[in-house]
């Protein structure tokens, strides 16, 4: 499942459609994260970006994924 989200997707809403159907990792997740260095924007005490503490609770996958490829 995870190898066809590495496939360039003709926009992100396919994207998004595709990753609705699949379920997490909360512990890579979390690397990917840090390793990507999100935490430095969110959730850290010189953040620019909004806190992404239960962001999943508040806002759909799609809503997500939007505010990402369409910010």
């Amino acid at each position: 499942q995870w190898e066809e989200l590495q496939k360039p997707p003709a926009s992100w809403m396919e994207l998004a459609t595709k990753a609705e159907k699949l379920t997490g990792d909360a512990k890579r997740g979390s690397a990917l994260f840090q390793r990507g260095q999100c935490n430095q924007c969110h959730n850290s005490g010189k953040a620019i970006g909004p806190s992404l503490n239960g962001v999943t609770r508040r806002f759909s996958s799609i809503d997500l994924y939007r505010a990402i490829y369409e910010p």
